[in-house]
């Protein structure tokens, strides 16, 4: 079943908790890849043709990081999807508490593209990180077929990262737009289906990214504003291929290590409720915030 096409929604404004420990760049970074898993796992539907949009569809959502019961981060992000089939994305976070005094780091992400069916085709992305060594930026451009074209500041060392062949950076994407399309695919297959795969360049670092079926769930009301109750999963896997440093930070999560997304009806719209990152130093976890009426509605 295919859930029919809203021309209004009421914006689902989400938080977040989840925790990543590391060292420098690499905690920054890190954090950053999971504020954008968050942002994307709200998108809003992809446009067909059967079911145009009339208007910019725009949505603002918060979010929280924490670990165990440890706020260390905090952040947001708008998406808005026109009618011409065009997307963008801006996601925008920092750390906070005692992690702030430790590791202070502050980012955005934004990408821009157009949506083909299900599939998200990016032309642009940006990332900036703001940390105890100075700004971090870079940007990717897709002109052509190909190879897109790359900047970044500063430029990497390679003899602290592992290589990349120039060939391998090919038929890219980027993670805000793998992601859309993740919760594109489980909305519009009811949630029957996640498969989705792509390879993902973000100037500094490549790597591989795959979604698939994992199975009923659970996700536990462990706050009164998080949805508790069965799920549908999605196994998130993430593998390495070239540019992460050599050295990996104490306590980084493992590059092969699967990821679980939940998802569930909430107020009508599947929804991503719950992502677990298993870590050397104990589980990440991002929990959706969702407001009293909207559980309210799910519950009855």
């Amino acid at each position: 079943m295919i859930p029919s096409h809203k021309t209004a929604r009421k914006p689902l404004h989400s938080a977040a908790s989840s925790a990543v420990l590391g060292l420098g760049l690499g905690l920054g970074l890190g954090l950053c890849a999971l504020l954008a898993s968050l942002t994307i796992a709200s998108a809003e539907d992809a446009t067909t043709e059967t079911t145009p949009r009339t208007n910019t569809a725009q949505d603002i959502y918060a979010f929280q990081v924490g670990w165990g019961n440890l706020a260390i981060g905090e952040g947001a992000f708008t998406v808005m999807d026109d009618p011409d089939g065009a997307y963008q994305i801006i996601t925008g976070g920092r750390s906070v508490g005692p992690l702030a005094r430790w590791a202070p780091w502050r980012g955005s992400l934004v990408s821009i593209g157009r949506r083909q069916g299900l599939e998200r085709l990016p032309i642009e992305y940006k990332s900036t990180s703001i940390t105890k060594r100075g700004p971090i930026r870079a940007q990717v451009l897709w002109l052509e077929e190909g190879a897109p074209i790359t900047a970044v500041s500063p430029r990497p060392d390679p003899e602290k990262v592992t290589p990349i062949e120039p060939d391998e950076i090919q038929d890219v994407s980027d993670s805000l737009s793998f992601y859309a399309s993740l919760v594109d695919t489980v909305r519009h297959s009811d949630g029957d289906a996640c498969d989705v795969e792509t390879k993902v360049w973000d100037g500094y670092r490549l790597y591989s990214l795959k979604s698939e079926a994992g199975g009923p769930g659970e996700a536990e009301k462990d706050r009164p504003w998080a949805y508790g109750g069965p799920t549908m999963t999605c196994k998130l896997l993430f593998s390495r291929i070239g540019g992460f440093p050599k050295e990996r930070g104490w306590g980084a999560p493992e590059g092969d290590t699967p990821r679980t997304i939940h998802f569930a009806e909430v107020a009508g719209e599947w929804a991503p409720v719950r992502v677990e990152i298993p870590s050397p130093i104990g589980t990440v976890v991002v929990r959706v915030r969702f407001t009293e009426s909207q559980l309210a509605w799910t519950d009855d």
